[in-house]
């Protein structure tokens, strides 16, 4: 079986592949991977708006993806409140899997609008990935 390529790119499989090699060589950039430093700050619209308008890409099925580093406590906070929501994990995650000798895990958030106290459930949805590497800690890549 050949390495996981951009034709399949929303498979765990795939995307874990491309955040391995983006861990080895931080200085990579890749066309259709772009880094958000500041993801949980932005808005679900403006994360979308800044992928298409830096890369000229148009995404026809709603998926884009982006690596970022973790932040909070243990890489597992999602930041502050934004303007007009935030970011909520959803249930536990999956259990850490390995794939080809590399132990990864997986989380989804939803983007929930208004307060927490008054919040109100969106379609916004991302799948988190983190990889367990001694090659850069705490960076994870989310579509």
């Amino acid at each position: 079986m050949g390495e996981p390529g951009y034709g399949l790119i929303s498979s765990p499989v795939s995307l874990v592949h491309h955040l391995k090699r983006k861990l080895q060589n931080p200085e990579r950039q890749y066309r259709l991977i772009p880094e958000q430093e500041d993801i949980y700050q932005l808005e679900p619209e403006d994360l979308i708006r800044k992928y298409r308008d830096m890369y000229g890409i148009t995404s026809g099925d709603g998926e884009c993806f982006f690596f970022y580093p973790l932040c909070g406590r243990n890489g597992k906070g999602t930041g502050k409140s934004i303007r007009k929501g935030f970011w909520h994990p959803t249930g536990r995650g999956k259990k850490a899997q390995e794939t080809n000798q590399i132990k990864w895990a997986q989380r989804n958030l939803v983007y929930f609008r208004g307060s927490r106290k008054e919040k109100v459930w969106t379609d916004w949805a991302m799948q988190e990935y983190t990889i367990e590497s001694d090659l850069v800690p705490n960076f994870s890549q989310c579509l």
